[in-house]
């Protein structure tokens, strides 16, 4: 905005043309990231689907009258992608917020050291605080959560029939 200012016209388009190419090059790592998860994900529940496969051919005969073929090739195919999915969006979520933290001290430590570590000494306290907010409010949700099931049963001891002498 300074050079917009400033009246540098080559100054300015010199800074469009570097955020367009770090909005590209962005958009190829993210590309990559993306693909290199899917990779692994795939690889992760194709060894599970093997293990499984493994594991029910080792069963003996009589598991697999009681069981249909369907409900096997059921347990090969959506319950491996059931369990292994969650694991590498886990995995993406976290590798990606690591990154993003480290890249984010490390510009704070080259912008100013000095203000980095005031930053961290506030930020920690303010952090344990929350965390102490978040765990009073679970337990203030499973309370209120806990209320109308005792409701509940004492509208049903209410409203049921006495018990009939035998």
């Amino acid at each position: 905005m300074d050079s917009v200012i400033k009246g540098d016209k080559s100054r300015f388009a010199w800074t469009i043309k570097l955020y367009i190419f770090i909005s590209v090059g962005q958009g190829l790592v993210g590309g990559v990231r993306a693909l290199a998860f899917n990779l692994v994900g795939s690889h992760i529940a194709n060894e599970v689907r093997n293990r499984l496969f493994r594991a029910i051919v080792s069963q003996d005969i009589v598991y697999f009258d009681g069981v249909s073929t369907g409900e096997l090739t059921s347990r090969l195919s959506s319950d491996t992608a059931a369990m292994t999915s969650p694991m590498q969006t886990v995995l993406s979520a976290t590798l990606s917020n690591l990154l993003l933290l480290v890249g984010g001290f490390v510009m704070c430590l080259l912008t100013s050291w000095r203000l980095t570590v005031l930053a961290m000494t506030s930020i920690y306290p303010m952090s344990g605080e929350q965390i102490k907010k978040q765990q009073q409010q679970q337990q203030q949700q499973q309370q209120q959560q806990q209320r109308p099931h005792a409701g509940r049963k004492m509208t049903q001891r209410r409203l049921s029939p006495p018990p009939s002498p035998v």
